[in-house]
């Protein structure tokens, strides 16, 4: 493999998320059809991830940005 046919890191993150993300979806989804979960108990689930976050932020200083973003789609996920 050629040093050209590397992703950059910002593109091996972003690839990263976006796998994360999307298991974390199918998870979660999975598990409402299986009924181990209710719609709202994925909510609550939600919930306590944006809660997660908003504890760090405050102990995680010049991250505020990225913060801020992840809290975005959290909230955007409860709507």
């Amino acid at each position: 493999m050629d040093e050209d046919d590397y992703p950059t890191l910002s593109e091996a993150t972003a690839a990263s998320d976006l796998v994360n993300g999307a298991v974390m979806a199918a998870l979660m989804q999975a598990f409402i059809n299986k009924g181990i979960f209710t719609p709202d108990e994925v909510g609550e689930i939600y919930e306590m991830a944006l809660t997660f976050i908003e504890e760090q932020q405050g102990s995680s200083e010049g991250d505020s940005p990225i913060f801020d973003m992840a809290r975005d789609l959290i909230e955007r996920q409860l709507k």
